[in-house]
């Protein structure tokens, strides 16, 4: 991770050959995050001020939209990463944050001979930079300026799909029915 005072960045590389992946840029004043995965831009826009709801337009599904929800515990904060256009699940982050060595795990919901490197990759980069910029976020007095003026909302793209709390869902992706 390069830490800079204005733009942190967060340096994904390849763990055999080290070659880079990806970059993650957490902004210091605006609670919108960027990321480079593979040379190609992709802007995870908050779809809420004060909650963790963040969504952006995949390019490794063809420009489908993804959303981020989450919701946490005393120990355990939990991301899901949902396809907005069918509302299943793709994968799950769990972050301890009373943890010292291992912090969090993902979960995908389909085997690793089903995924594709690219999404893997998408998944991974964009779910720790939302953790960081989080992190970011809670420790940073000048991001309550930023979720003030922020302007929330849904990525072009995706306008007219519901929105679903993580409550909302069941556990296997469908829409609980009341």
């Amino acid at each position: 991770m390069d830490f800079r005072l204005l733009k942190p960045q967060l340096c994904f590389a390849r763990a055999v050959d080290k070659t880079p992946i990806a970059k993650g840029t957490i902004h210091s004043f605006s609670i919108s995050a960027e990321c480079v995965i593979h040379d190609r831009n992709l802007v995870l826009k908050p779809l809420k001020r004060w909650k963790t709801q963040y969504n952006y337009l995949s390019h490794a599904l063809n420009d489908v939209p993804i959303s981020w929800i989450a919701n946490s515990s005393m120990k355990i904060w939990y991301f899901v990463c949902i396809n907005s256009v069918t509302q299943e699940p793709i994968a799950k982050f769990a972050v301890n944050y009373w943890a010292l060595k291992n912090l969090g795990n993902f979960y995908f919901e389909k085997s690793a001979g089903e995924i594709p490197d690219n999404l893997r990759d998408e998944v991974v980069v964009t779910g720790l930079t939302i953790l960081y910029t989080m992190a970011t976020r809670i420790n940073n007095p000048i991001q309550l300026i930023g979720a003030v003026f922020a302007k929330p909302g849904k990525v072009e793209g995706e306008e007219g799909r519901p929105e679903l709390e993580l409550e909302d869902r069941e556990q296997r992706g469908k829409v609980k029915t009341t």
